[in-house]
């Protein structure tokens, strides 16, 4: 999906073909053989054009188990789930994201006051994109979610989101 901001309203300005309501699925798996590798996670977000909350859900799935009536978070990324606060607060963002550009995220959170930017002692919020995945600890953004992990365990009140925590607080 390519997005564009308006130069004179700086508003995201989505693709014309784009429907009003739409949800975005992401599946990791654990390869691309369909008859040797398994889906493992499954993640959704449902947008709809004419709401600012969009609803969110992520479950594991081992063996295909795909009951939704228990829905839990990934366990292999240390993420944490707060209730999001924008007002004043940094923004800092890791890996790429598969729901919209970088530029659509620091958008997202300028509309609530936030402060996007880049990494720094300031940040509040990490928020890691959808690609980053089981192998994250051997991965570039792997060693920046290893820094912070280092900053919360010497008292930083820092959080670690993913791209979908984001989308179901804006």
């Amino acid at each position: 999906m390519k997005e564009r901001i308006d130069k004179e309203s700086r508003e995201i300005v989505l693709p014309y073909w784009l429907p009003e309501r739409f949800i975005v699925v992401d599946l990791v798996t654990t390869g691309l053989c369909p008859v040797t590798n398994e889906i493992i996670e499954i993640a959704a977000t449902k947008f709809c054009s004419d709401e600012t909350t969009h609803v969110t859900f992520q479950c594991l799935a081992p063996r295909l188990d795909l009951s939704f009536t228990k829905l839990t978070p990934s366990d292999r990324l240390p993420f944490d789930y707060p209730k999001l606060e924008f007002e004043g607060k940094h923004f800092s963002f890791v890996g790429k994201f598969f729901s919209g550009s970088k530029i659509f995220f620091y958008q997202l959170v300028v509309r609530k006051n936030g402060i996007p930017g880049n990494f720094s002692k300031k940040t509040d919020y990490l928020v890691v994109g959808a690609d980053v995945g089981a192998d994250w600890i051997v991965s570039a953004a792997g060693r920046r979610i290893l820094n912070v992990l280092n900053m919360k365990e010497a008292g930083s009140p820092i959080q670690i989101i993913n791209e979908y925590q984001l989308h179901a607080h804006v």
